[in-house]
């Protein structure tokens, strides 16, 4: 609540001193000069104090569509066992389950969280997880890049 309110009080004093400076620059408030030149420079100094921060909370570039380091991995992991137990093709799917007090599991769960936002993953009924029809495709498609993956979710 407190900062709903911080931001409007913000908002507000912005607003008034926008208004009473371009009132000033057209003549329909009187301000001294020197008075003038610096409401206009903080006018424009707060402009660019708000314009870079939401410029640094912006995903300009919507990364939440983008596979992360982790789902990289975990797409590896899928990919090189898909393609060992069903070589050839993608009749049968190929099972991961992680367990939760593996030292990878915060790492899984970031790879996992990113692949399922991007509908890559399939979970089954014992929340084990396999490559979707799309993740199937996309790992076809990123063969390359998966191949040179060093790290894996699953030991042998």
């Amino acid at each position: 609540m407190t900062k709903l309110i911080f931001f409007w009080v913000i908002l507000i004093q912005f607003i008034i001193s926008f208004l009473i400076t371009i009132l000033a620059m057209i003549g329909y408030v009187t301000i001294h000069d020197e008075y003038l030149k610096k409401l206009v420079a903080v006018l424009i100094l707060s402009q660019a104090a708000a314009v870079i921060a939401l410029y640094k909370k912006t995903d300009f570039f919507d990364t939440s569509k983008e596979v992360n380091e982790e789902g990289w991995d975990l797409l590896a992991t899928l990919w090189k066992f898909q393609k060992r137990y069903f070589p050839n093709g993608a009749s049968g799917r190929w099972f991961l389950a992680i367990n939760p007090i593996s030292p990878d599991f915060t790492d899984f769960a970031i790879g996992y969280s990113r692949l399922r936002h991007l509908s890559m993953i399939d979970i089954n009924s014992q929340n084990q997880i396999s490559l979707s029809t799309t993740g199937y495709q996309y790992c076809e498609q990123n063969q390359k890049k998966l191949t040179k993956r060093k790290r894996l979710f699953y030991i042998e």
